[in-house]
C-alpha cells in the first residue's frame, strides 16, 4: 500500500491523477499531510494586525493586538477588543478605575472612555487639607 501526503503549504490527497496537491491560497496555511487548508487568524475591530499569511503558508503568521484604550486578545474568534468605559483607563489587559476625588476637593482633568491614563487630579478646596483623593482625602484645616 502506497500512502501519499502533501507537503506543508499544500493540501489534497497527494495522489497524482486524482486530487493531487494544490498550494494553499493566501489567507490559509497547512502544516503538512492536510486535505484542507486552515484559515489564518482574523483580527477583530479595534485591533492591529501584524504578520502575514501568504499563499503556500506553513504557519498562521498573523498576530493581533488591541489598540490603545482597549483590552482583549484582538482575535475575532477570541475575546475581541473591548473599550475601557468612561471612569476607567487601560493598564495592560485590565481596565482600572480612575481617581475619585473627595467631595471637598476640586477635580481637574478627565477619564474618558478608551483612555490609557488616569488624567484626573484632585486638590482640596480652600479651608481643607489633604490629598483630595477618596472619601476622606480632605479634612478641615485645624
Amino acid at each position: 500500500i502506497v500512502t501519499c501526503a502533501c507537503n506543508a503549504g499544500f493540501y489534497g490527497d497527494g495522489i497524482a491523477g486524482r486530487r493531487g496537491c494544490a498550494q494553499c491560497p493566501a489567507g490559509t496555511y497547512s502544516t503538512g499531510s492536510a486535505t484542507v487548508c486552515k484559515s489564518c487568524t482574523v483580527c477583530s475591530a479595534n485591533a492591529t494586525t501584524s504578520g502575514s499569511c501568504p499563499a503556500g503558508g506553513t504557519t498562521d503568521g498573523i498576530t493581533c493586538a488591541c489598540n490603545a484604550g482597549f483590552i482583549g486578545d484582538g482575535n475575532s474568534s477570541g475575546s475581541r477588543c473591548v473599550q475601557c468605559a468612561a471612569g476607567k483607563y487601560q493598564v495592560g489587559q485590565t481596565c482600572m478605575n480612575c481617581t475619585v476625588c473627595s467631595v471637598y476637593a476640586t477635580t481637574t482633568g478627565h477619564c474618558a472612555a478608551g483612555g490609557t491614563a488616569d488624567l484626573v487630579t484632585c486638590s482640596c478646596n480652600t479651608g481643607y487639607i489633604g490629598t483630595g483623593i477618596g472619601a476622606y482625602g480632605c479634612s478641615l484645616c485645624p
